[in-house]
């Protein structure tokens, strides 16, 4: 979905695709002109006498109002026919739901452990551990032969759970080492290939030839299943993490062995990926938990959270927030931590709480850094108290307040240059909960104090209290 508006008028350019077909879609500009296109690889390609007829409309309409209007018109398409607008979150309760925020680590158990429960009882609120190499390969190598664990691993998540962390191991849900023996011999079927029979290989800057799997296979259907279950059911993690999922574009895989149209369609959903959570969802203990990397609505049905971890750009609106945000948990910024980045990771975590999205993802050693921990305990403990609004709630279009409120820059550190983002100082949203209450939250992400006004002028919603306009002052202790 696209929006382009001004004050004025803005329109609506959307893929209304009820299958979720792979397609590409850009927009670009000349300065004066803006051109959008929606690009579907045709399934079957390559194969005589094919026809394709598009499924689903592209829809274009003008609209009064902004991203938020936009957000909205999108919305109730997916509510009414879309496959992937997930059930409400108490008709699937999981662990991840309550979490506020999120500690990042790696590495041995005697050295994870002590540090989480640390930053776990400093919080004190419910909190996600996203660990990775719990395994003995190293990152990116050796896929997906992630047992042997760690010495000490099934104890140390033994010992966090019973602490009320939810601890999620980092797996990679599409990639297989190709220079492995088992993969010459009985993995290259199941990978995905080009037009001349070879397997996509991609490469991590670790020169290891990892092979992207066609996830209509049983063979990495069963092997992925396999992995999930024994973390969940055999160490008894709340979740796991499925790597690049939701990330990485569909592969237009040409191997006619796997059964699944050529090329393009929506094959990699409802013959690949669908089959492949579905299975493990029938299978994993009550309470536990599947994400992946990245926002792709798609997979909103049979993943439980989806980390927004690359959400580091300037002029970010949470469209995907103001869409999903009460049926699905996103979490998590890359937050580096240093005495140098105390400005970004303010800005960030104010951001992500008037996002709806749960906090931190952050090595737990920024306890020994005081102010930016206070900071986060504060947003993490917030958002404890509005849980109600953010889990099975909607987000609705940001509060008008007037005053001189300075806006704040700060480099953010994300690969694409430059990464410096400078946001208001004053982050602001509004959350409804599933039994009509309201609720405005203002944070101050800078070291200024901020006055501003809320205006009477704005049409109380249901179940909203009206009124009159009020001045604040907010300092970022407050």
């Amino acid at each position: 979905m696209f929006g382009l508006y001004d004050k004025k008028v803005g329109l609506y350019i959307a893929s209304h695709d009820p299958t979720g077909s792979i397609k590409t879609i850009s927009a670009l500009t000349d300065g004066e002109k803006v051109r959008f296109k929606f690009n579907w690889p045709a399934p079957n390609m390559s194969l005589e006498g094919n026809g394709y007829l598009l499924p689903g409309k592209v829809v274009l309409g003008s609209i009064k109002g902004n991203w938020y209007d936009a957000a909205m018109i999108y919305q109730a398409w997916v509510k009414d026919h879309a496959p992937w607008w997930p059930t409400t979150p108490n008709k699937r309760p999981s662990r991840i739901q309550d979490i506020s925020i999120w500690a990042q680590h790696q590495g041995d158990p005697e050295t994870v452990v002590p540090e989480v429960l640390k930053f776990a009882k400093y919080m004190g609120v419910p909190i996600g551990l996203h660990w990775y190499t719990w395994h003995q390969i190293p990152f990116d190598d050796d896929y997906p032969h992630y047992f042997p664990a760690k010495e000490g691993f099934i104890e140390g998540v033994r010992q966090l759970e019973n602490a009320g962390v939810r601890v999620m191991p980092y797996i990679n849900g599409r990639l297989w080492d190709a220079d492995l023996e088992d993969f010459k011999s009985g993995g290259i079927k199941a990978a995905t290939k080009n037009e001349k029979g070879e397997p996509y290989i991609e490469n991590y800057g670790k020169h290891v030839r990892n092979a992207a799997m066609c996830p209509s296979t049983l063979i990495w259907q069963n092997k992925i299943k396999e992995i999930v279950l024994r973390l969940q059911q055999d160490f008894g993690t709340s979740g796991v993490y499925l790597d690049q999922i939701t990330a990485a574009s569909p592969k237009l895989c040409m191997d006619a062995t796997h059964g699944h149209p050529l090329g393009g369609g929506s094959w990699w959903l409802d013959k690949g990926y669908y089959k492949l959570l579905s299975a493990i969802r029938d299978e994993m203990p009550e309470g536990a938990f599947l994400t992946s990397e990245s926002n792709a609505e798609p997979y909103n049905h049979l993943l439980d959270g989806l980390l927004s971890w690359n959400s580091q750009f300037q002029d970010l609106k949470p469209i995907f927030s103001a869409i999903y945000g009460g049926r699905i948990s996103i979490f998590g910024r890359y937050n580096p931590v240093g005495p140098d980045k105390h400005k970004a990771l303010f800005m960030r975590a104010g951001q992500q709480l008037v996002f709806g999205e749960q906090i931190g993802w952050l090595s737990p050693s920024i306890l020994q850094e005081k102010e930016p921990a206070d900071f986060l305990r504060k947003m993490a403990r917030t958002r404890h108290q509005l849980i109600d609004y953010f889990v099975d709630g909607q987000m609705l279009a940001r509060p008008i307040v007037q005053g001189d409120i300075p806006d704040i820059t700060s480099d953010w550190e994300w690969w694409e240059k430059p990464s410096e983002v400078t946001i208001s100082a004053l982050q602001r949203g509004t959350w409804q909960s599933k039994d009509g209450r309201i609720v405005k939250i203002f944070v101050n992400v800078s070291d200024k104090t901020i006055y501003f006004n809320i205006p009477n002028a704005e049409s109380p919603n249901q179940g909203e209290i009206s009124l009159a306009a009020y001045s604040i002052k907010l300092i970022r202790s407050d």
